[in-house]
């Protein structure tokens, strides 16, 4: 049972007061003019609700609580009524047998009053409980987001499934399919936990599960690939001719991701105009923005505005899927569609490699051709330019352990500061009588 303060478009307040039964679940709400009457009405429903668990108040307990100057204080309110529920528990409803005051003791205080629901229906709930358009915008998004949670009951979420899923976010968007970012992932929990607080102050669970995790420090909040989890040549390969094997459109998005390193929302967003076939250039100027109908939306940053060369096997690919599949249509319209002729998304696509259970993600194929990059020498600016960065410090930080000879060169450089050198691991140049040892 609550209280909150209302702002209207036009600017008056109003406040609304809610009122939750915990043994069926429902919640009724009522908005009034002043915090008084909300409170009033709330406590009067507490005490009805109360009435129906055999608690019986006195007619003076009564007066006072429909006394508005009363209701004004919500804490001295529910101090008197905890009070009064006590004293009533104990003693048991009015000619009441004791079994029966335990069993009204029962029903408030253990699990038999806790409505047992699913993650998803919870946070539906708690979604369309929003006092703005906005914060219920986040908060859809969060109820799409909790897929690994959505089928669990609410008090079997604990602090490791939740840690998983955290862990998933930062590898793949259960919306867009590419990685989030830590930051993204911290608003999320933040979400997440919030919504967690509201089910234990309704008493649906006991704990929390949010505050079982590590919370985590403020990071870059980029997705880093360590060296095992790129995809060698040959992986890439097998992968792409799977993808064609499902889906002539996936196995060329699949090819032209490999060798150009677009984010899936960058890829679906491509128009049929967006291939030049006399530079061979790829123009990336806005990426699809999901929907039931093809629409576009701006790029992540201005610097992820591109163009790039694609190589001739890509260019192959593109030309040979638009002349089978997409000729006729016009330039402007999605160069990638799905089976049923609608533009793909970055969270279409990012389902069709989970259905398909392929073990990879779209932002897979972008870190194989960063690597590549990088393993045949290009310098930073341009590999930050290939990617579309925000600046080369993103790139750097993402992809610096990546560096081939980062170590040696690291080893190789305090060494020479101090006028050693450095040869199969071995310092020479050491003085002569001193120890390596301390």
């Amino acid at each position: 049972m609550s209280v909150q303060r209302l702002k209207l478009p036009s600017g008056r307040v109003r406040w609304r007061a809610r009122v939750y039964d915990k043994r069926t679940g429902d919640q009724t709400t009522r908005s009034f003019d002043t915090k008084a009457q909300a409170l009033l009405w709330e406590r009067q429903q507490r005490v009805a609700l109360d009435g129906e668990l055999g608690i019986i108040y006195t007619p003076e307990v009564r007066e006072a609580i429909k006394d508005e100057a009363l209701a004004e204080s919500s804490a001295k309110n529910d101090a008197i009524l905890s009070t009064l529920r006590d004293e009533m528990l104990a003693k048991g409803p009015e000619g009441a047998p004791d079994q029966e005051a335990l069993k009204v003791v029962q029903l408030r205080t253990h699990a038999g009053t806790r409505r047992q629901l699913i993650v998803r229906d919870f946070l539906t709930d708690w979604k369309d409980d929003a006092e703005t358009e906005g914060t219920k915008r986040l908060r859809e998004n969060l109820v799409r987001q909790t897929v690994p949670l959505a089928d669990l009951m609410l008090n079997e979420v604990t602090g490791s499934a939740i840690a998983e899923w955290q862990r998933q976010l930062r590898k793949s968007s259960f919306i867009s399919g590419e990685p989030l970012s830590t930051g993204s992932v911290r608003m999320m929990t933040r979400m997440l936990n919030s919504a967690f607080e509201v089910a234990v102050k309704r008493d649906l669970i006991e704990v929390n599960p949010c505050s079982q995790i590590e919370k985590g420090r403020k990071g870059t909040g980029v997705s880093k690939p360590m060296p095992t989890d790129v995809m060698s040549v040959n992986q890439v390969h097998d992968l792409i001719a799977r993808l064609r094997s499902s889906s002539a459109a996936l196995g060329v998005m699949a090819e032209v991701a490999s060798k150009t390193g677009l984010r899936i929302g960058e890829l679906a967003g491509l128009r049929i105009g967006s291939l030049n076939t006399v530079t061979q250039e790829l123009s990336i100027t806005e990426q699809a923005a999901g929907g039931r109908t093809a629409a576009w939306k701006p790029l992540k940053s201005s610097t992820s505005k591109r163009r790039l060369k694609v190589i001739d096997s890509a260019f192959k690919a593109l030309t040979g899927y638009i002349a089978q599949y997409r000729g006729g249509e016009p330039l402007t319209a999605p160069l990638f569609v799905t089976e049923g002729g609608s533009q793909y998304n970055a969270s279409h696509a990012g389902k069709k490699l989970r259905d398909l259970n392929v073990g990879h993600t779209w932002h897979d194929f972008r870190h194989f051709y960063a690597s590549q990059l990088i393993a045949a020498g290009a310098d930073l600016p341009s590999v930050s330019k290939a990617l579309g960065h925000a600046s080369t410090s993103v790139t750097l930080d993402v992809y610096v352990h990546l560096l081939p000879g980062a170590e040696d060169r690291v080893h190789s450089a305090i060494a020479s500061a101090f006028g050693e050198e450095v040869s199969d691991g071995e310092s020479k140049n050491s003085p002569e009588g001193e120890s390596d040892s301390g």
